[in-house]
């Protein structure tokens, strides 16, 4: 049979290898594979064709062709070294090229010899079979290109289901991160916070002082930091938390210019503070009165000049233990400390708080207003000089000279009429009724001063009345006679008639010695002037207003006779 018929039936029929072997004992491509001996045996087994009761093969003509046609294939195994074998009888290999000798060559069954055992070989791997190596020479084939088997990879696992009565299995712990890599530090640090170590103005916050130390805070940990004070023309690195006031020289404006480096070396803004430098103390403060001289009265005031601008002062009246503020440049003499002696201690302090030297003023207070200038007016009663200063008189007078004076000695009093125009007075003056501005309400205004200037002022109040008041009347008050016009009676009681509203009467009669008498009323009772038995009874009546004008008199004359009273009776009954 030629090489293409040994091809043609090969491919006709299945290969005895596969078709023998049954299917529980496939091998799967994930499973291990047997030992090699037990892969060998059961490929020997497989491959012996069947032998009849005649111990002749069952168609013999077949292996030697398949045989033939693995060969020229190329695939190498067991089973076709095998078939070879019992085949080829003793081992004599093939003839060369491959062929196969023909059926009528084949030697019968009954010359066949059985086999010798042969050694197991290997089954195949699911990769790339390797051929078993034959100690008998085999025939050369051509060599086919094997495709390449992909290497299984192998399955995730698949979570299994929980069964709810078993326990969860313990979550595996986390490992601890691993410290990532520090990225590197370009952030700047923020500007420094610079403030004065003593603002020592007016205020915290005026930023005018007279020490120029500037703290340097708001610095991040590890940083470093350099400052300029010449605006940026140059720079020096800082020590500590401070510039110290040396650096800035001179008193004037400054400027301080910062910055901080951290320890990545990134460079921060720059932070600025501006103030006023002054280590000068002011100058002696001035002093003045407003008196003129060293005595002070309750109005005057101690003044001081010499002030720098914007500066404050203060002083001390007992000797520079206690201080007081002042606010304004004028010093009270009541704010003194009181009367009699004293030492004021006055100095100022500038903007920058720089204190000035002490100025020391001995001073005289005498803060007693002096007493009232005293006015007596032509009708006041005799009374004293303390119940006139108080204006105890009357509120009513007639023409006639004022007089005036002054108790306190040394004092200058001064009197007008009007308030405005001032004339002096002595301490005994005497105001003529020709320099009185005549009747009517009028008010004397005082005012006395003493040394010290310290002033009283005072006012007298009254009515000019130069006008006499007219007579008054006079009548009985009970006419006991026959008729009610004899003016006979048993009783002497008088009546007046028309007075003045505030004033007062006079009456002397022949029953009282011709002695006045003054009071006041419109009824004069009998028992005030009945001191005789004179029977024909004479009064005479005057009234006096209040300015104490005189009225003319009137005269009354009755008959007192107490039996004109009881005869009044019985004719009555």
């Amino acid at each position: 049979m030629s090489h293409s018929n040994a091809l043609s039936a090969l491919t006709r029929e299945p290969s005895p290898t596969k078709s023998h072997i049954p299917p529980e004992t496939a091998t799967p491509a994930t499973t291990e594979p047997s030992s090699r001996s037990t892969r060998r045996r059961r490929t020997e087994e497989e491959d012996v064709p069947p032998v009849d009761d005649a111990g002749g093969a069952d168609d013999d003509r077949s292996s030697p062709l398949l045989a033939s046609g693995l060969g020229l294939l190329g695939i190498a195994g067991a089973a076709t070294g095998t078939v070879i074998v019992a085949a080829g009888g003793s081992g004599d290999s093939k003839p060369p090229g491959g062929e196969t000798p023909p059926t009528e060559q084949r030697p019968k069954a009954d010359d066949i010899k059985p086999d010798p055992p042969k050694p197991e070989q290997p089954k195949p791997e699911p990769t790339t079979p390797e051929a078993p190596k034959s100690e008998q020479s085999k025939p050369e084939a051509p060599k086919l290109e094997q495709p390449k088997l992909e290497e299984p990879r192998p399955e995730a696992p698949k979570p299994q289901p929980t069964d709810p009565g078993t326990t969860k299995p313990e979550k595996p712990k986390a490992e601890d991160p691993k410290p990532e890599e520090p990225k590197p530090d370009t952030d700047a640090p923020d500007a420094p916070i610079l403030t004065l170590a003593a603002d020592t103005g007016a205020s915290d916050g005026d930023r005018v002082t007279s020490r120029a130390t500037v703290r340097v805070g708001g610095l991040e940990g590890g940083a470093r930091w350099i400052y300029s004070i010449d605006g940026g023309s140059t720079w020096q690195d800082g020590t500590g938390h401070e510039i110290p006031a040396e650096r800035f020289g001179a008193d004037g404006r400054k400027e301080a210019l910062v910055r901080q480096i951290d320890a990545a070396g990134n460079y921060g803004p720059t932070a600025q503070l501006r103030f006023d430098l002054d280590t000068q103390a002011p100058d002696h403060a001035l002093l003045a009165t407003t008196s003129g001289s060293a005595l002070l009265g309750r109005d005057d005031a101690l003044l001081v000049t010499g002030l720098e601008a914007g500066a404050a002062h203060s002083y001390s009246i007992d000797g520079g233990t206690t201080w007081h503020q002042a606010d304004k440049p004028k010093l009270s003499a009541l704010s003194l400390g009181g009367e009699g002696e004293r030492v004021v201690l006055v100095r100022q302090t500038d903007l920058a708080g720089n204190v000035g030297p002490e100025l020391s003023r001995t001073l005289t207070l005498d803060l007693t207003p002096p007493k009232s200038l005293w006015v007596r007016l032509p009708d006041d009663p005799l009374v004293s000089v303390d119940a006139l200063q108080a204006g105890d008189g009357v509120a009513f007078t007639k023409p006639g000279t004022i007089y005036v004076g002054v108790v306190d000695q040394g004092a200058h009093a001064e009197y007008s009429w009007n308030g405005v125009d001032w004339k002096p007075a002595a301490s005994l003056e005497a105001i003529p009724t020709s320099a009185q501005p005549g009747d009517g309400r009028h008010g004397l205004f005082m005012r006395v001063t003493d040394a010290a200037g310290n002033e009283t002022r005072s006012v007298r109040e009254f009515t000019i009345d130069g006008v006499a008041p007219v007579a008054p009347r006079l009548a009985l008050v009970h006419d006991t006679g026959i008729s009610g016009t004899d003016r006979i009676t048993g009783d002497g009681s008088l009546r007046i008639l028309g007075l003045e509203p505030g004033a007062r009467w006079e009456l002397t009669s022949n029953r009282h010695g011709n002695i006045a008498l003054i009071g006041t009323g419109d009824v004069i009772p009998q028992s005030l002037y009945d001191f005789t038995s004179r029977k024909d009874v004479v009064a005479l009546l005057r009234q006096i207003d209040e300015a104490g004008n005189y009225s003319p008199q009137t005269r009354f004359e009755f008959t007192l006779d107490p039996v004109a009273a009881a005869g009044g009776a019985v004719f009555q009954l």
